[in-house]
């Protein structure tokens, strides 16, 4: 595809954005993908962060959509890797920890987060605040913003099953 002239903006309207937003949000809905909103966020990021080193492509809802499958794709990988089961443990009730374990386990996997990064996302998941609120005082856009937060909850998930691999190795008996 043939960039167009840098310097023109990617969207006429803040409307355009919104409707090709929402048309991801509908796209990963479809999908049956469990975080549409953030995963239309993702993709809405990487394509103006293309833009910024690129230029501007033509066909832009196209283009967005391709970006947009390749963030499907590495959703359905990660889906994959984060629910299959390990053969060694048992099924059962008796194999998943109990509310206290969790909480404990997520409290430490949000320890290793930095405290920026902790503050952030208390701000947006406990304060409840919307990330164009956040933009503002923290000096970004807000698709950067949402963009973040994606990372940081990607990171804690693997922070969190970290955390259960070494405390399911710790608890079970030597062989």
């Amino acid at each position: 595809m043939s960039p167009r002239n840098q310097s023109t903006a990617p969207f006429e309207s803040d409307e355009e954005y919104r409707q090709l937003r929402l048309k991801l949000i509908l796209y990963f809905e479809r999908r049956s993908c469990s975080c549409p909103e953030d995963l239309a966020d993702e993709s809405m990021t990487r394509v103006l962060t293309y833009i910024k080193a690129h230029g501007l492509p033509t066909g832009l809802a196209k283009f967005t959509f391709g970006f947009a499958a390749n963030v499907h794709f590495e959703w359905l990988r990660e889906r994959s890797r984060t629910t299959s089961m390990d053969p060694d443990l048992p099924v059962g009730d008796s194999a998943g920890p109990s509310a206290e374990e969790s909480r404990k386990l997520a409290e430490k996997s949000v320890a290793q987060l930095d405290p920026e990064d902790r503050e952030l996302m208390e701000q947006y998941y406990l304060d409840k605040r919307t990330a164009e609120s956040l933009a503002e005082e923290w000096g970004l856009s807000p698709e950067g913003i949402r963009s973040r937060i994606f990372r940081k909850k990607r990171l804690l998930v693997k922070f969190l099953l970290e955390r259960k691999a070494d405390d399911e190795t710790n608890r079970r008996p030597p062989t």
